[in-house]
């Protein structure tokens, strides 16, 4: 299956308004801009039902037990605004100066990426869809690190070449995420520059993966993370950025996590992809309002089909 071409009138159409409210919150105010993100979160919970429902779906089988009804809902509503915010930050981000970066950006566990990064070997960044993820590099840039990230961008191929100058401009390198082959090879190539690769754990496989148990439910897992450290010696270091009460965002590094590693690769592998994910599942609770509850994360639900519609099937591109 190859991948579908994007209409053009519709590629247009996004692109230009893309570039529209890239206009638009540059010129406004920092202090009515999230004003306009509580405006457009509140009409996106009014008409994208799909992601709607999704959210209240995810966070009724993580939290039903412990949080009423009302309360989801709040969650869902909150979750809704805070990830607008991120995306209307993300359209400011190339215009930060370093005061600015300064300012909106702190970091915790600075020490344990440069203890890591002491090995000489490359860090993978262990990190969800959490707070405003995409904006991480700008911060670890400033700070003298090199850092990159996978980019899987899903609005075609005009939006995909604007929002990577954004990424270029704000001093990020990414790698694409397709074609899957590539993707890897340039991933080792990375690491072994003993660069950060930031990796979000909680990405559905598009073909194959670890079962694992996620919340007390069977969900499917990609191996990246530890198959990368297993190639190239690279540490795997969590990392998670969150959002403040006063809109400002803090970086939190924790120690490395030592993977297991018995010499039975198959069951290695098993054992360490439950590891980390109890890792992201501990993070999602210590930050529920930052994480992206809108995307289908369990094998009894649909996004697996659509992700394969959306991007054709790796093996055969």
């Amino acid at each position: 299956m190859k991948r579908k071409k994007e209409n053009p009138i519709k590629g247009i159409a996004k692109l230009s308004l893309i570039k529209f409210l890239i206009w638009l919150l540059n010129i406004l105010p920092r202090g009515l801009l999230y004003g306009l993100a509580r405006i457009l979160a509140s009409i996106s919970w009014v008409v994208m039902r799909p992601p709607k429902r999704t959210s209240l779906f995810n966070l009724k089988r993580v939290f039903g037990k412990e949080k009423s009804q009302k309360e989801i809902k709040r969650l869902a509503k909150e979750n809704a605004f805070h990830l607008v915010k991120n995306v209307c930050e993300l359209f400011r981000g190339m215009n930060l100066s370093k005061d600015q970066i300064d300012r909106l950006f702190k970091i915790k566990g600075k020490e344990n990426l440069d203890k890591a990064l002491a090995k000489g070997k490359g860090i993978i960044g262990l990190s969800a869809h959490i707070g405003n993820f995409m904006m991480i590099s700008i911060k670890m840039n400033r700070e003298g690190y090199s850092f990159g990230y996978i980019a899987r961008d899903i609005l075609g191929d005009r939006v995909a070449r604007l929002l990577a100058d954004m990424r270029r401009r704000m001093g990020a390198y990414t790698i694409p995420a397709f074609p899957p082959h590539a993707c890897t090879h340039r991933c080792i190539e990375w690491l072994r520059k003993n660069s950060i690769l930031f990796l979000q754990f909680d990405r559905i496989p598009i073909k194959g993966g670890v079962v694992v148990d996620f919340f007390g439910h069977p969900a499917a897992t990609m191996p990246g993370p530890i198959v990368l450290a297993r190639r190239t010696g690279a540490a795997i270091v969590p990392m998670f950025i969150v959002r403040q009460r006063d809109n400002t965002h803090k970086i939190v590094i924790d120690p490395e996590i030592e993977l297991e590693k018995t010499g039975d690769k198959e069951k290695d592998l098993l054992t360490n992809a439950q590891k980390l994910t109890k890792i992201i599942e501990n993070a999602i609770l210590r930050y529920p309002e930052d994480f992206f509850w809108i995307f289908g994360r369990w094998m009894d639900q649909v996004p697996y089909k659509s992700e394969k519609r959306r991007h054709g099937d790796p093996e055969k591109r």
